[in-house]
């Protein structure tokens, strides 16, 4: 399902916003790593949980704040 794509997994991400040029820009935690630029990000986790991420995207990280995610167990 990922061939061809530049798939980058297991990084710890600090922050995703919106990069200069279009597109997404993540900053990881990796000490003194320049932030990467990405055409599209896809975001797994709960709203709750990425609102933070999405802290300098303001209008984006607002509309998540909103969000309340239900338990499914």
């Amino acid at each position: 399902l990922a061939d061809g794509l530049d798939l980058r997994t297991e990084r710890a991400v600090a922050a995703i916003e919106p990069h200069p040029a279009g597109g997404w820009a993540l900053r990881c935690h990796d000490a003194g790593s320049p932030p990467e630029p990405f055409d599209v990000v896809v975001v797994a986790l709960p709203a709750e949980q990425v609102a933070p991420l999405l802290a300098p995207a303001t209008a984006l990280a607002a509309a998540l704040r909103g969000v309340r995610s239900a338990p499914t167990w």
